[in-house]
């Protein structure tokens, strides 16, 4: 079964819950945590892997089965991760093809180091397991394999070739507990190295910064977050409580972003340094409800819902936070397919991928992405003639 934060990964969604008292976890079954000093990064939101030339993307065209594409920044072009000019792109013999028979949701796409790594959430009785491959597709090997009664619950961070994720582990009675593992992927095996705690008191892992994690719980006081030592393999002491009544909090790029709905401000926290700034911001009349989303340089995303429907649909608008700067600027790129914001889905360097309008797909009749490059400037300035289209194959 799913859980909150791999079913939010694969719906585009929201953030878990967790719960905690106190500060101080016990470590799990004796495993000593990696030395070494490798900076902790994002292995990817599940869907998207950019890199330096390109964005890796796995897609869900047929059922039972999914695609890996390539967009190249350099041509502009999004193409099935195959050599073969004549491969139908539908069986084990395309290095695109990845066989999914059973599941609700195509796999998790994320980054491995010098390669890619398949996470299979598992169906039924079938445990979940990750597997990994070069980034043309091929040298495809298992990373590991789980218990059955294992899931992971959505956030994964990379130090090296060292994958970090928390996992929900369901016993026999039913109580669900929770654990930090490591992967390495280097040596093909992964575990568990800090308990976290168990339903309705447990932590998660919500970010990194440097050579730390970051984790979050919920408190009487309100949701407080601490950082975890890789090194020393304990969780520090709280550096941050949000008690704001929304309890709306992100952590994205190195930074913590907590919301004041009653202030109508949003405080950003650098993980690193300690510094906060403030900005305040404003929504048009009838829009509420905001919520958050990284975007760049320390920037942040802000988008509110129209308060009421028009025929059954509720409009969006999208605000860029300037932290420095203290501005707060309407985004006013729109897709013509249903007039929403346009998004940043990810980048290459100073290129964003957008998704500039929606169309019908014609194998599944759901709406699909007509993606096109946007230079971060260019998106900040809602600039409509900076569109840079995308020759998509599919």
């Amino acid at each position: 079964m799913l859980t909150t934060r791999i079913s939010a990964l694969l719906l585009c969604g929201a953030l878990a819950a967790c719960c905690l008292t106190g500060c101080g976890g016990k470590t799990a079954a004796p495993t000593a945590a990696p030395s070494g000093s490798a900076a902790v990064v994002s292995a990817g939101d599940g869907v998207y892997v950019p890199t330096e030339e390109g964005i890796y993307e796995l897609q869900s065209i047929s059922p039972g089965s999914a695609n890996l594409f390539y967009t190249d920044a350099a041509t502009k072009s999004r193409i099935f991760l195959c050599a073969d000019p004549g491969c139908s792109h539908d069986s084990d013999r395309c290095t695109s093809y990845i066989a999914t028979p059973g599941a609700s949701f195509p796999p998790l796409l994320l980054r491995a180091g010098d390669g890619l790594l398949v996470f299979f959430a598992g169906a039924d009785e079938e445990a979940p397991r990750a597997m990994t491959m070069d980034f043309d597709g091929s040298n495809r090997r298992t990373a590991f394999t789980l218990s059955a009664n294992q899931q992971p619950t959505g956030s994964f961070f990379l130090a090296g070739d060292r994958l970090y994720f928390d996992l929900m582990e369901t016993g026999e009675n039913g109580q669900n507990s929770y654990q930090l593992w490591c992967a390495d992927l280097s040596a093909g095996k992964a575990e568990a190295l800090l308990d976290l705690g168990v339903d309705g008191a447990y932590y998660a892992l919500c970010g990194s910064a440097g050579e730390k994690l970051c984790f979050q719980q919920v408190t009487e006081e309100g949701l407080r977050y601490c950082m975890y030592s890789i090194r020393d393999n304990k969780l520090e002491q709280p550096f941050y409580t949000d008690s704001s009544e929304s309890g709306s909090s992100l952590v994205g790029g190195g930074y913590l972003f907590t919301l004041d709905e009653t202030a109508r401000t949003v405080t950003r926290l650098d993980l690193a340094t300690g510094e906060q700034l403030t900005c305040a911001f404003s929504l048009k009349e009838g829009y509420d409800a905001p919520s958050l989303r990284y975007l760049f340089d320390g920037k942040l995303l802000l988008t509110a819902a129209s308060t009421q429907s028009t025929g059954g649909s509720y409009d969006l608008c999208a605000y860029v936070l300037d932290f420095p700067a203290g501005s707060c600027i309407e985004i006013t790129l729109r897709t013509p397919f249903n007039d929403r914001p346009v998004m940043v889905l990810s980048q290459v360097g100073e290129l964003c991928l957008v998704a500039s309008d929606y169309r019908i797909d014609s194998g599944t009749g759901l709406p699909a992405n007509v993606y096109a490059f946007l230079s971060r400037q260019d998106y900040l300035n809602s600039n409509p003639d900076g569109y840079l289209p995308v020759n998509d194959c599919v």
